[in-house]
């Protein structure tokens, strides 16, 4: 006797999402930011002397390959 043969469908979002530094907002390019997770991070050390505050803008970019969509958002912070 031969066994059944079933067909299993999966439905396979693929988002891929990245994240960059407007680099307008950090022209010397005191800050890095991983483009995978979003975590920003030191280029160089700061000098409060010289700049009171920083501020850079970052925007997170999402992808869906299977749907052809692309979404942008993007977040402006300060650092005193």
């Amino acid at each position: 006797m031969l066994a059944p043969v079933v067909r299993l469908e999966f439905l396979i979002f693929v988002y891929l999402r990245r994240y960059f530094i407007d680099r307008h907002t950090d022209l010397e390019r005191q800050f890095n930011i991983n483009v995978d997770d979003g975590k920003i991070t030191l280029a160089k050390p700061l000098d409060r002397e010289t700049d009171m505050w920083h501020n850079i803008t970052v925007t997170a970019t999402e992808v869906n390959f299977q749907h052809n969509f692309r979404r942008e958002r993007g977040v402006t912070a300060d650092f005193p």
